[in-house]
């Protein structure tokens, strides 16, 4: 049974075993059979057998739960979508979290708008999968989110939205927005509480080679993180120019 979810099976062939499987998600059944069941529909299921996956999601066995929501995960389409986005408005909060990772993954542009929602949730741990899951799909519109997150100095999980942010940038870029993916960088440069992130946020804004952004590396020279610095140092000795040498002159006599 296996080898129906291979790219050669026929697609009906795959829809009659996985609709077959499907009515074996019943309240009776065995949990191994449940989460065999859920295992298999996960690579071969299509929108017709979301509403018996979907009724597992409030199973009695915190596996057989787990393993529906991975399904769903999986499983292409509007209906999968929509049956994550409704287990995210009603989940427990600490579960809702969860389900709102696993629309992140989707590529239906449908899953963008519960996922801006559910920044608006109090948990800061929901609003951080949210936001992660925009990241991953490179929306141009969580920009916004973003900002108004870590606005908040004090954040348990300001670190960790600052490195969404940084995958955001990197997703921007991908999709043409050259500015914005800037834009980000520049900001997580200047204010990313982590070495790291400040170190990442130079190396994707400054290539090897480039004097595109010579203001970003002048910032980073002064850096507290030595990691951050001496990226900027050998960003610098790659680079030759009048405009490359005036700038490190005035860089030396304003730190004189």
């Amino acid at each position: 049974m296996h080898d129906v979810g291979s790219p050669n099976t026929p697609s009906d062939k795959a829809r009659e075993i996985s609709g077959a499987l499907a009515k074996l998600l019943t309240a009776d059944a065995a949990t191994p059979v449940k989460l065999e069941v859920l295992h298999l529909i996960a690579f071969i299921g299509e929108g017709d057998v979301v509403a018996a996956v979907a009724s597992s999601l409030g199973d009695a066995d915190k596996h057989v739960r787990e393993s529906a929501r991975l399904a769903l995960e999986r499983i292409p389409g509007d209906a999968a979508v929509a049956a994550l986005a409704n287990a995210a408005r009603s989940a427990a909060p600490d579960r809702r979290g969860d389900y709102l990772f696993s629309l992140g993954k989707k590529d239906e542009a449908s899953v963008i708008g519960t996922l801006i929602e559910a920044i608006g949730d109090d948990s800061a741990a929901v609003r951080h999968a949210a936001l992660q899951g925009l990241a991953r799909r490179g929306a141009a519109q969580a920009v916004e989110h973003f900002q108004a997150e870590l606005k908040d100095q004090d954040a348990v999980t300001r670190p960790a939205v600052f490195t969404e942010y940084l995958r955001l940038a990197a997703n921007l870029r991908e999709r043409g927005h050259a500015k914005l993916h800037d834009s980000i960088c520049r900001e997580v440069l200047t204010n990313a509480p982590l070495d790291f992130q400040r170190e990442q946020a130079l190396h994707m804004l400054s290539p090897e080679g480039s004097s595109a952004h010579l203001g970003a590396l002048l910032v980073a020279l002064a850096d507290q993180g030595a990691r951050v610095r001496a990226l900027a140092i050998r960003r610098f000795s790659k680079l030759q120019g009048d405009e490359v040498s005036k700038a490190m002159r005035e860089a030396y006599s304003g730190s004189s």
